[in-house]
């Protein structure tokens, strides 16, 4: 979970809104940016993964279940991501 669900912390249509009436920018295709951010994070993943399975990636860097436990939380992100294009 995020730590700004926790409380005190405006949500994530608020803040956009505000940072819309901010800047006035058009913010109606913010879906596309959220999607190519898990899109890109899930990437940055597998590289760490493809890393430690071929050894190029130290025990001190990540341990085995980290590893696994990103990976997981990436394929989490893409079907997000998919779900934020309409795939």
């Amino acid at each position: 979970r995020a730590p700004t669900r926790a409380g005190g912390f405006p949500s994530r249509r608020e803040l956009l809104v505000r940072y819309a009436s901010r800047t006035g920018f058009d913010v109606s295709g913010i879906d596309y940016y959220r999607a190519f951010n898990y899109w890109r994070i899930a990437v940055i993943a597998e590289g760490m993964k493809r890393r430690y399975e071929t050894g190029a990636l130290s025990a001190q860097d990540a341990r085995a279940e980290d590893v696994a436990r990103r990976v997981l939380e990436r394929a989490r992100m893409a079907e997000r991501c998919l779900a934020l294009v309409g795939a």
